[in-house]
């Protein structure tokens, strides 16, 4: 994703609590590399969500705009 769409910051929650669940079971099976690359794809999720957000405030959404 190069620029994320705002209206999917609702999936991008879903799929951070997701990873989460991830990485808990990774840990518990004691799969260290997955965990690895589960916390690494975790922190990109969030810089992205971060992105969406910031988006948001500054009143930027992907809602069609009529053109006059």
């Amino acid at each position: 994703m190069l620029r994320p769409k705002p209206s999917r910051i609702a999936l991008m929650r879903e799929l951070e609590a997701n990873l989460v669940e991830r990485i808990d079971e990774a840990r518990e099976r004691v799969w260290l590399g997955e965990v690895a690359g589960l916390e690494r794809t975790l922190e990109e999720l969030r810089a992205k969500a971060t992105q969406v957000e910031h988006l948001v405030e500054s009143g930027i959404t992907d809602d069609p705009v009529p053109l006059t």
